[in-house]
């Protein structure tokens, strides 16, 4: 195949997680500062929505190019938020605005620690966001919206958390989109998981995957197959039974 033409646009900082509209038109990119809404052809930026950072800074995020994700602030806080990219059509030409959607934020937990690690899952039943905290717990958000019979819509946000209990610290976290289960991968190379039908801190498994760190952790489509990453940059493949 022959490459296409090469877009560049200015970011203010390191981006920390980005999305692209399936024309290669847009760009809305995440930094410690904020977004930026970036048009790929001539570099303009997009007026957006800005995050309620009230001095704080992201540091991590979930991944934002497939639907409803998560923002975590260095206060300890958590932005719900989506990047969409509408079209238009107006005398045969397309036009795509982005638009930013940011949810209400989250409070910190109790005892305020920060956030070394997010992912998410939607189902319909709402958003799930999971969240690896410095010194070893995981913090569970379930999001739903509420419709009661008088009055507006509601948020309702249920909220556990557990301590890791593997060795090494927690440095990967990956939820299913069934919100049945809950990876954690560990500094020591281990791989924890959790059945989300119970309500119990001890993992379900662990495994030993490796003795390099874990360093991230994915599924391949209909998330039969875990995929494991290490710091080393071996990749490893794990059926799910």
């Amino acid at each position: 195949t022959t490459p296409g033409p090469t877009r560049e646009a200015h970011l203010a900082k390191t981006p920390v997680r980005s999305a692209v509209d399936e024309h290669l038109e847009v760009a809305c990119v995440l930094h410690a500062g904020g977004i930026q809404a970036l048009a790929l052809g001539d570099g303009s930026e997009f007026e957006i929505p800005a995050l309620p950072l009230a001095g704080a800074h992201v540091t991590v995020a979930t991944e934002l190019d497939r639907g409803p994700g998560a923002v975590a602030l260095s206060d300890g806080r958590i932005v719900p938020i989506e990047f969409v990219f509408p079209q238009t059509w107006k005398d045969g030409r397309r036009f795509i605005r982005p638009e930013v959607r940011i949810g209400e934020p989250i409070a910190p937990d109790f005892e305020g620690r920060a956030i070394v690690a997010l992912c998410s899952a939607t189902t319909s039943d709402g958003t799930a966001i999971a969240a690896l905290l410095e010194g070893g717990v995981v913090r569970l958000l379930r999001i739903t919206e509420v419709t009661p019979l008088v009055g507006p819509k509601r948020r309702e946000v249920t909220d556990r958390s557990w301590p890791i209990r593997a060795e090494g610290r927690g440095t990967a976290i990956l939820i299913d989109h069934h919100l049945d289960s809950l990876m954690v991968g560990t500094s020591a190379g281990q791989l924890a998981r959790w059945d989300l039908r119970r309500v119990r801190a001890e993992p379900d498994d662990l495994v030993q995957v490796g003795d390099a760190p874990i360093a991230a952790l994915g599924y391949l489509k209909g998330e039969q197959t875990l995929v494991v990453g290490d710091g080393r940059g071996a990749v490893s493949g794990w059926q799910l039974l």
